[in-house]
Formats: structure tokens, C-alpha cells, sequence
């Protein structure tokens, strides 16, 4: 059965949709995105999957293969996360649409610390490291073909998430 309309005005059949999103995810590994656009998006995704009081002593680190390693403030954090694993693997995947992340490892002691602003949201401009030009354009040259502008700006607000959070963290290690 073809994918598309034989007839036209008819509406596509839900196989379209299928069809599409295979397409969309080849198009993503030829382009060698996919594993960044899943990081990205888990990255995005996390303080809703663990929590924001979590998602404050835990970060996703690394996808390697379908595992996701996650840096974890060490102590009690890493017994309450590490017996989360299992729903996280659930809420991730459904989330994603297919079988992304098939373990998770948590990585205790690696500096974890993610220090939200009031309220949960984003630190204040001006109040920590800021990206250099270089870095900016690294992250555009990164997300510029990923083809869907959502997915395409989800990829950008993690990326620049995850390396302001690398910088405050080199900073507090001096």
C-alpha cells in the first residue's frame, strides 16, 4: 500500500505520517544529527522527566549508543535517580517516539550541579559566563540542517544550555 494519496483531494492515510518520520530519521543519521538531536532534546526534556529539584543535582551527560550517562551530585542523589532509571528510560523514549535510551548510567561525584534561577528558570544574563562568538557559531553551524525549525531551535536552547553549564562548572572547579 503506497504511502500517499492515490486519489487526489483524498486524505492521506496514517502511514503517511509513519513514512515521513522514517524518512526524517534516516535523513537525520545520513546527516550524522540524530544522536545530537536526541541529546539535545533529552538535555531539553530532563527537569520535566526527573523534576526540577532533581534536574538540580543531575545532568545528562553523554548518549552513547542507547545509553544515557548522567552526572550526579553525589549522596542521596544517586540512590533516588538510580532508582528512577527505569522511568526515566519510559518517559524518554515515549517522549521521542521510539526506543532512543535503553539504560541509564548514573556517574556520581562528577559535579552535577545545576543551579537554576528564581523559580526554576534559566540563569540571568550577565550573572555567569556568557558564550564566546566561536561558540555560538558552533552551535548554529551544528543545528543548521536539522530541517525542522522546531527541532532545530530545541537543539539550539539545549546546546547553549549544555555548554553554558560545562562553563560554570569548569569555573567552579578553579
Amino acid at each position: 500500500m503506497p504511502w500517499y494519496s492515490e486519489s487526489p483531494g483524498e486524505p492521506l492515510k496514517r502511514s503517511a505520517l509513519t513514512s515521513l518520520r522514517a524518512i526524517l530519521r534516516s535523513a537525520a543519521t545520513a546527516l550524522g544529527v540524530e544522536r545530537a538531536a536526541h541529546e539535545a532534546l533529552i538535555a531539553e526534556m530532563w527537569p520535566e522527566i526527573a523534576g526540577r529539584e532533581a534536574a538540580a543535582h543531575a545532568h545528562p551527560a553523554e548518549l552513547r549508543g542507547t545509553t544515557l550517562l548522567v552526572d550526579v551530585e553525589p549522596g542521596l542523589w544517586v540512590q533516588e535517580l538510580s532508582a528512577r532509571r527505569g522511568q526515566f528510560v519510559g518517559a524518554i523514549n515515549r517522549r521521542l517516539g521510539g526506543r532512543v535510551v535503553a539504560e541509564i548510567r548514573i556517574r556520581p561525584g562528577r559535579g552535577a550541579v545545576v543551579e537554576p534561577g528564581p523559580g526554576g528558570a534559566a540563569p540571568v544574563e550577565g550573572a555567569g559566563p556568557e558564550l564566546s562568538a566561536q561558540e555560538l557559531s558552533t552551535i548554529d553551524q551544528t543545528v543548521a540542517e536539522i530541517p525542522d525549525q522546531e527541532l532545530r531551535e530545541a537543539a539550539r536552547r539545549a546546546m547553549h544550555s549544555e555548554m553554558m553549564w560545562r562553563k560554570r562548572r569548569a569555573e567552579s572547579k578553579q
